[in-house]
């Protein structure tokens, strides 16, 4: 289901919504490194560079080193509900030059066509129950 997506994601953001255990992490992990790897073959960075990405379950882990487009960030667990809206936006904002959240002590940067993915887990899964593949609003 993903892969129609995949040749849009290099200047586009990826929320995945869902149950624990339904595999969100790993696919998350897997696009990151696609993709740091297609950003370091594209400025030819040599043999030096190794695809990586950025794992944690809080924008406040991410803060003091830059975001890299070579090194995608992952927001994994984190209750995007308690996040405030600034932030989720800042952060799923790849369209922008450069972008922070301030932190505690320091500010958050990531910069342009950086891939971001989050992954939450905090969902009403029994709401989901009605809904047919295809079907694009949700009541």
């Amino acid at each position: 289901m993903l892969f129609p997506l995949i040749r849009d994601m290099k200047t586009k953001t990826l929320v995945m919504l869902g149950k624990a255990g339904a595999g969100k992490t790993p696919a998350a992990q897997a696009i990151a490194m696609a993709f740091a790897e297609y950003w370091i073959l594209k400025a030819n960075e040599g043999n030096d560079a190794r695809p990586s990405f950025r794992l944690s379950n809080s924008l406040e882990n991410l803060r003091g080193e830059p975001g890299l487009r070579t090194r995608p960030d992952i927001l994994d667990d984190s209750d995007m509900s308690n996040i405030p809206l600034p932030k989720v936006k800042a952060f799923l904002d790849s369209s922008l030059t450069e972008t922070f959240t301030v932190e505690r002590w320091t500010t958050t940067k990531f910069v342009l066509d950086q891939l971001r993915i989050i992954c939450d887990n905090r969902v009403h899964a029994e709401a989901e129950e009605g809904i047919k593949i295809g079907q694009d609003t949700i009541p």
